[in-house]
């Protein structure tokens, strides 16, 4: 048995790793919709921009790195699609009771709010045999990570063209690297990565080279090229370095997070359903609840808010009631559809 791998065969490390990364794109997202409406502080745009700088990059290397068999990543990927057909249908739907925004077929098809991530994850899993065939893919998709910014796309493709570089580098990265990575005296070398990762960005925003807001578009493709002042070329550069950020950053939590079973180890395994869920919720608090005068009038509140209702989020799509029912309900919608030769997919366990 390896070190990245416990005695039931279930790789805790991982677990645990995107139960970290699950709690912060929570997070991200709820304190993000009490900035939108009040305005952010020095402290909610230093978190916002140190979560962002690695969250969904190392989301999407954790996916390309449990893809290696391709033939079950592509056979699998229709139970990922279904995932963003159900969590678009009911955002969709509740916008129309939250917001009174119509349900079209234009907003059907087009990416809401996260599910951009389920779509890519869809694409690239299915995908991925044949980019394989492509001559110097890898680096391809890292010309692409920065090179794409320089376009007019949206967002959720430009998110697609540049995070790819994340989820093959998963693919490619061997389990004897990581392990080698976690031998006994490197800790104190990863901890230092992190320390310096946070001091570049911390310099950088205190240095005034570019605003917390935008440099934190730039690391969630919000922000393109023609959005920043000091032109493409100090633009390119600026994205280069959110790469290699990211990069650092997820290289140092693969060597540090505990690979042993955690109380909250289960939240991790659970993570697809809880970003389902989160994004159902953040629709209800941006636009309902922390419009409500009692935040309005004490902000503190509404960030303290923000905070526990994170928590409860998690806790409450994470738990195994919730996350079981989500599997039975899209376990049995696949077995319909297969029966129907709808797409490929085994039930079977």
């Amino acid at each position: 048995m390896n070190k990245t791998e416990s005695k039931s065969g279930r790789l805790y490390m991982f677990d645990n790793l995107k139960a970290l990364l699950i709690v912060l794109v929570v997070l991200v997202h709820f304190v993000s919709a009490v900035a939108k409406l009040y305005g952010s502080n020095r402290w909610a745009s230093l978190f916002l921009v140190a979560a962002c700088s690695f969250h969904m990059p190392l989301f999407v290397f954790i996916s390309g790195y449990f893809s290696k068999n391709v033939q079950k990543a592509r056979d699998g990927a229709g139970k990922i699609l279904l995932m963003y057909g159900i969590g678009q249908v009911l955002l969709v739907v509740l916008r129309y009771f939250v917001k009174g925004e119509p349900i079209t077929l234009a907003g059907l098809l087009r990416p809401q709010f996260s599910m951009w991530y389920l779509l890519a994850l869809f694409i690239w899993r299915y995908f991925l045999k044949d980019l394989l065939r492509i001559r110097y893919i890898i680096w391809i998709c890292l010309f692409l990570n920065v090179a794409a910014m320089g376009t007019d796309f949206q967002v959720y493709t430009l998110r697609i063209l540049s995070f790819a570089i994340y989820f093959l580098l998963g693919f490619y990265t061997e389990e004897d690297v990581i392990r080698k990575m976690r031998r006994k005296g490197t800790r104190w070398i990863f901890w230092g990565v992190l320390a310096a990762c946070g001091a570049s960005i911390w310099w950088v925003i205190r240095s005034g080279l570019i605003s917390a807001a935008k440099l934190r578009g730039m690391m969630l493709r919000t922000v393109t090229v023609n959005d920043i002042e000091a032109g493409p070329v100090s633009a390119y550069c600026g994205f280069f370095y959110v790469f290699l950020l990211a990069v650092l950053v997820s290289v140092s939590l693969l060597a540090l997070v505990p690979n042993k079973k955690m109380w909250f180890s289960c939240i991790g395994r659970n993570s697809l359903t809880i970003y389902i869920g989160q994004a159902l919720l953040y629709i209800v608090l941006y636009y309902k609840v922390f419009r409500w005068d009692v935040f309005s009038e004490n902000v503190q509140l509404a960030w303290f808010a923000a905070l526990i209702l994170s928590l409860l989020c998690v806790l409450v799509c994470g738990s195994r009631p919730v996350a079981d029912g989500f599997a039975f309900v899209v376990d049995k919608i696949l077995k319909f559809l297969d029966r129907r030769n709808v797409f490929r997919y085994n039930t079977k366990k």
